[in-house]
């Protein structure tokens, strides 16, 4: 019977390899908490690599555990206001924006059109570009839309349109 070569322990071969294993595993959460744009950039990180060694009565025999753990930054603090309310039927509510007042301007969907794109090519130079319209009612369509919007936001408005 051959005679097996005896390899002292290293941190390379402890617990089969596992310090290097977590030592990855636990750096690549450093990365990403580096990277991550919600924490302070220049905050230290740390990675702990325990081995604990528990021998036997014997003191032959010696059970080991690899811990690794990491000290990473934390999200940054970010503020920010609710506003208090109540709903109609007197249940307290929470807002992200002031409810006593109007935003400047609402969200108005844009008109659709139909047009037409012509291109012409001409030798040695960039092609001549033209965009003619389909539709010649869009303004039409697009006062009325404003009026029915500002007559359905601003119902005691007159609206001249």
């Amino acid at each position: 019977m051959a005679e097996q070569e005896m390899i002292p322990i290293n941190i390379g071969n402890i617990n089969d390899g596992a310090v290097i294993e977590a030592f990855d595993i636990v750096i690549q959460k450093i990365w990403a908490n580096i990277l991550d744009l919600n924490t302070p950039a220049t905050d230290t990180r740390s990675l702990t690599i325990r081995v604990d060694f528990k021998p036997h009565s014997d003191r032959c025999t010696i059970e080991t555990e690899v811990h690794c753990s990491s000290k990473l930054a934390p999200i940054e603090k970010h503020t920010s206001k609710c506003f208090m309310g109540k709903s109609e039927d007197g249940t307290i509510v929470a807002f992200a924006t002031d409810p006593r007042q109007m935003p400047p301007f609402r969200e108005v969907h844009p008109v659709t059109s139909k047009f037409l794109l012509r291109m012409k090519g001409v030798k040695d130079q960039l092609p001549q570009i033209a965009l003619f319209e389909i539709d010649a009612k869009w303004k039409l369509y697009t006062v009325e839309a404003i009026r029915r919007y500002l007559h359905h936001e601003l119902p005691d408005a007159k609206v001249i349109a």
